[in-house]
């Protein structure tokens, strides 16, 4: 089995909110798709958060080195 890539999510949120969450490569995947209109809906549900994806100012991401990022 394929271990998951894991992120460091930044997204700033046109509210001035800021969401800062660890995701998976699927998780990061899923949301730009949402994002870009390749699959149906304006909602990125993530383990305890639902973002708004229209409600977007900003996003960054960082890859975390598996060496770096305990379970």
């Amino acid at each position: 089995m394929i271990e998951p890539d894991f992120f460091n999510l930044y997204i700033v949120m046109i509210s001035g909110r800021e969401h800062h969450l660890v995701v998976t490569d699927n998780q990061l995947d899923s949301l730009y798709d949402t994002m870009f209109g390749r699959s149906d809906g304006d909602f990125q549900n993530f383990d305890n958060i639902v973002i708004n994806t229209t409600q977007i100012e900003s996003i960054e991401y960082k890859k975390i080195e598996r060496e770096d990022y305990n379970d």
